[in-house]
């Protein structure tokens, strides 16, 4: 770096720019275009008309480096806060309670599936298993992870499971309020009815990280002051033993079917290998392991909706930036949501089309595998998904229509060909 003379230097011409962090506007990035080969010179030439502007670059860059060192030491606060100010915003992290989030929980009923029942470990006993609220918030939350990882399959499960939850939470509501207005119409006659509570309710902490998981919790506590209303009209004649009884075995049903929902999302989706799954598999030119990832996720759940894919309808919670650019909602919008392994491929894993084998999908379509078209071989290979991993058809009514659509339209053109070919 050349010195400056000790004499004051006359002001030199300088380029500027609007955006300069120097108050005369002086343009850096310019200057060092301007004078690049002073600059890349061993020794540069004193004699050079630009040397002296040479010099001046030299001092703004320290002084530059100086502004961005402060700026990065103040956590960039303004000029009058401290350094010490600054650093303080580092030091404010992720959000924590005040107090322990608990629920409070009056039933037996909806203590039984908050808390879960495990195996039984002595042999010959039949008790069911009983998946518990806090195993399926976990479950949950390694679903709502999944999905800041670009997995649009999460996306769809969490978009799914938060349509469930909230459909279950507003019938419970509904038929709570129902229940509620005949104590308040019994009261208007002078007769006071309480609903009834435990003589000793038990308070737990819920240990959930994602709002999802709360979700349940709000929904097991609906479910509780659902039975308490029961047993209330129960006590005062206006609901019989055996109807008590059968409402609440129908409510236990749906949610314990939920949690097992929830259950098997998270086993496919977190498995090996299909946890990689992305958004970027479907580009022209995947690989083909990135294709037989998504083969996999097509034999368990059928084709992916399109608003979901390209981000137009997104989970209420994700960890996933929405920001997508035009040019890549662009992309999205134009892809085969069903690719086709390369056809140069021989040894690829198979993957059974184990949606046209699940009994419970109740005569829906069956999603098309992939894998069947190109028939990809390799016997010795273990398969990414079976028959036990089957699911019902998400409840998307516009992807039910397209695909019924879809094969309409099939069973048309096939109906032309043949009639084309007996005419000929």
């Amino acid at each position: 770096m050349p010195n400056p003379e000790a004499r004051k230097l006359p002001p030199l011409p300088f380029l500027t720019t609007r955006n300069s962090p120097f108050p005369d506007g002086y343009d850096v990035e310019a200057e060092g275009r301007v004078l690049k080969d002073l600059i890349e010179a061993d020794d540069p030439d004193p004699t050079d008309p630009r040397y002296l502007r040479l010099v001046e670059y030299y001092e703004r860059q320290s002084q530059l480096d100086q502004k961005k060192v402060e700026y990065q030491d103040r956590n960039a606060a303004e000029p009058l806060i401290s350094t010490v100010e600054g650093k303080g915003t580092a030091k404010l992290g992720a959000f924590v309670s005040s107090e322990q989030n608990t629920v409070t929980i009056h039933t037996k009923e909806a203590y039984r599936l908050f808390t879960g029942r495990a195996k039984d470990p002595v042999p010959g006993r039949s008790i069911p298993p009983i998946l518990g609220a806090r195993t399926a918030g976990s479950m949950l939350r390694s679903l709502w992870l999944l999905s800041g990882n670009d997995n649009p399959y999460a996306d769809w499960a969490l978009i799914d499971i938060h349509g469930r939850i909230t459909d279950q939470i507003e019938k419970l509501r509904s038929v709570n309020t129902e229940m509620e207005q005949q104590t308040k119409a019994l009261r208007q006659r002078g007769i006071n009815v309480s609903v009834v509570s435990a003589r000793e309710p038990q308070t737990v902490p819920l240990g959930f990280a994602s709002p999802y998981a709360f979700l349940l919790v709000e929904m097991l506590a609906e479910f509780d002051y659902f039975i308490r209303c029961i047993r209330t009209l129960e006590g005062i004649s206006r609901v019989g033993s055996d109807e008590a009884k059968k409402k609440i075995a129908v409510e236990v049903t749906a949610l314990r079917g939920m949690f097992e929902l929830i259950q098997k999302y998270e086993r496919v989706l977190t498995r090996e290998k299909l946890n990689e799954l992305v958004r970027a598999d479907w580009l022209p030119g995947a690989t083909v392991a990135q294709v037989q990832r998504v083969q996999a996720m097509i034999a368990v759940f059928g084709l992916v909706p399109r608003e979901v894919f390209t981000g137009e309808i997104s989970p209420r919670h994700t960890r996933r930036d929405m920001r997508m650019s035009p040019e890549t909602l662009q992309v999205l919008s134009h892809l085969e949501l069903n690719p086709k392994l390369p056809k140069k491929q021989s040894t690829t894993e198979p993957l059974e089309n184990v949606a046209a084998e699940d009994e419970t999908t109740k005569g829906e379509p069956a999603p098309t595998s992939g894998a069947a078209t190109d028939k990809a071989t390799a016997s010795d290979a273990p398969p990414l998904v079976s028959s036990k991993d089957a699911l019902p058809g998400l409840p998307n009514r516009k992807a039910r229509r397209e695909v019924k659509k879809a094969e309409a339209v099939a069973v048309a053109v096939a109906g032309q060909a043949t009639e084309v070919a007996t005419d000929k």
